[in-house]
Formats: C-alpha cells, structure tokens, sequence
C-alpha cells in the first residue's frame, strides 16, 4: 500500500533543520525561494546539493543560469523566511525588497545572512517532480549568529544546547 502524501509530509514536519533560501540569477533576472531540501555532498571539490520543484519560475531560471547561493538564515529572519515560503511574497522571491550582492559565480548573495554558499551546477537529476542540483561551491562567507531553525510547518529558535557529554 502506497504512502499518501498527508502521511509523508506529517513525518517529514518532524525533521528539524536550518532554514536555506535558494538565489539564483539568469542574465538581469535574480530570484529566491525558501528551500528545505539541501545537503552537503562531498568535500574534494565542496559539493552541495538542493532540490527544485520543476514547475517554477526558479528552475527555469538555474536551468539557464546554471549558478546558486545558498543562503543560512539567522535567527532574526522568520519574517523574511515566511514570506519567500508560506507568504509566496513576490516582491521577497523577486529580491526587491531583501538587500542582496552578486557573488562569485554571479548568483545573488542575501546581504544579511548567516552565512552561504555560492555555487556553479556540475549535474543534475530529475525526479518526478523536482530537479536535483549538484553544485560546487566557488565561495563561501558568514558571520557568528544563531541559525533559524524550522520544524512542524513554523520557525524557531535554538533554545538549550546539549553538549556531547550530556551536560
């Protein structure tokens, strides 16, 4: 009996993870959209990987341009993080009103994030639905914030650290 698609997305709202926005520019055109699925691949080269649904505006703008920053959020950024996701605020996902600077690669960097990642795509896999892009990171930069978190469909914070000695 196949999984439905209520069941998965109530056991993937359990997986806590940093919040990324995904940036990318196609000749004059920039764009960004919240991302929950991203990982590191390898290390030699550095290698990332995202996952774009294949139906929008920011595939067929990474499928031309072929560069992307991956951008960390910090804990202040939940307003802006709600309105590149849940909101759908076109003015935020089209970087009019987010402060931004042109990366190495020439994909737009958020100006006050975290920190990032600023990639060329060396491959990609499609699914059904979504484009996986493999890309190898140029260049990096960051600060000394506190990251946003995101679990159960909201934004949160990090509260208690508990180290590996279990103090």
């Amino acid at each position: 009996m196949p999984v439905s698609d209520d069941s998965f997305r109530q056991v993937m709202r359990q997986w806590a993870s940093g919040v990324t926005v995904v940036t990318v520019r196609h000749e004059a055109a920039v764009r960004a959209i919240l991302v929950t699925s991203f990982l590191s691949v390898g290390l030699d080269p550095p290698t990332v990987l995202v996952s774009i649904k294949r139906d929008g505006e920011t595939h067929r703008m990474l499928e031309a341009g072929r560069v992307f920053a991956v951008n960390f959020l910090h804990e202040e950024q939940a307003e802006l993080a709600n309105s590149l996701g849940y909101a759908n605020d076109p003015d935020a996902r089209a970087l009019r009103t987010v402060p931004f600077h042109t990366g190495a690669t020439g994909a737009p960097v958020l100006d006050d994030c975290l920190c990032y990642l600023d990639c060329r795509v060396i491959d990609a896999f499609e699914t059904r639905d979504h484009t996986l892009y493999v890309g190898v990171v140029d260049a990096v930069g960051g600060g000394e914030r506190r990251p946003l978190l995101h679990w159960e469909r909201g934004f949160r914070r990090l509260e208690k650290e508990i180290r590996s000695d279990g103090v």
